[in-house]
């Protein structure tokens, strides 16, 4: 093997060991809301029977996308979970697994029904507010992406539906839940000496 050869092996090594590291599991379980199945319908849910989630009163709907938001925001067919299924609720997921200190990606896809009227979702996670969706009625979906800081090793993230005027049935989808833990420090120290090594290669090589 060349000394060439051996320093691209070796760079590469270096770049796919901190891809590695970088690569963390979502913390949310049942993040998609694809357990139960519901099928092409939605159910209201009893508390206990969604796996990962509760609400304030004891029910939560789960909504296959092809029923009630035929134009999902992915494209792709899946399950969400409504915060608006009887009434103005507030939905959340007591997180485990985390390090104090430490900052993780947030994720989420929301969506309002059509003809739902003006909607309003309060995101918080440990008690700290992350933002307020906002909806028309229009049945459009929007993605969202936050950076939040645990401030213990168990956290509450919350959905709760405001009442601002629209339907209170009908509103405030939400999809896809992502939390991981953002790459510290050293993670990146070492992303960024296998890109800078391989820069130092390209011009030698040239």
């Amino acid at each position: 093997m060349s000394r060439t050869m051996s320093l691209v092996f070796s760079v590469g090594l270096l770049v796919g060991g901190a891809s590695e590291v970088n690569a963390t599991p979502n913390l949310i379980v049942n993040g998609t809301f694809a357990m139960p199945a519901e099928g092409t319908a939605w159910s209201i849910m009893t508390n206990g029977s969604v796996p990962g989630w509760s609400s304030n009163l004891n029910e939560t709907e789960i909504d296959y996308q092809l029923v009630v938001m035929p134009s999902f925001y992915l494209g792709v067919p899946g399950q969400s979970m409504e915060a608006d299924g009887n009434s103005f609720d507030q939905i959340s997921q007591t997180v485990m697994g985390l390090k104090a200190g430490a900052k993780y990606a947030l994720s989420w896809g929301y969506g309002d029904r059509p003809g739902s009227g003006p909607q309003q979702l309060d995101v918080s996670f440990g008690g700290a507010p992350v933002t307020s969706d906002l909806g028309s009625g229009s049945g459009v979906w929007t993605s969202n992406a936050f950076v939040v800081t645990a401030t213990a090793g168990t956290e509450i993230l919350s959905f709760a539906a405001i009442n601002i005027g629209g339907a209170p049935s009908v509103g405030n989808e939400v999809a896809d839940v992502i939390l991981t833990q953002v790459p510290e420090p050293a993670s990146m120290l070492l992303l960024g000496s296998g890109i800078l090594g391989l820069g130092l290669l390209r011009r030698r090589g040239g």
